[in-house]
């Protein structure tokens, strides 16, 4: 079954390049804007937290360059990395930005962009462990 969810990812970002860092970001912003009516449409506030949480890092262009290196890092090679989150770095980033666009907070927690840089690496780790 991992097998085949690799194959199936693999052809449906086929035409994205997320190798590219703007294409990437690109594509994340599109995602962004699919799942925010559905987020809205949820009871829950957790779901917007979360996006707000991602567009903000998405809205930093060093914040996520770093991001997207240390992730891209994580992807290039096939042994599981200990994580690598520079939390200081990512605390820093987080302080020396500021939203641009209206609808984001003009702060965010620099915890939860921790926690979600933390849980995709654990994510990646546990996928590279698995095959």
């Amino acid at each position: 079954m991992f097998d085949f969810l690799m194959l199936a990812t693999q052809v449906i970002l086929k035409p994205f390049q997320l190798g590219d860092r703007d294409a990437c970001k690109k594509f994340l912003i599109d995602v962004i804007q699919s799942v925010k009516p559905l987020a809205a449409a949820s009871k829950t506030k957790l779901d917007d937290n979360l996006l707000e949480h991602l567009q903000f890092v998405l809205n930093s262009d060093a914040l996520y360059a770093y991001v997207y290196k240390l992730i891209l890092d994580q992807l290039q090679t096939k042994e599981v990395l200990l994580e690598s989150t520079d939390e200081d770095t990512i605390l820093e980033l987080c302080d020396t930005t500021t939203a641009t666009d209206e609808n984001l907070p003009k702060t965010i927690n620099p915890i939860v962009v921790i926690t979600l840089v933390s849980q995709i690496i654990s994510i990646i780790n546990a996928i590279k462990s698995a095959k």
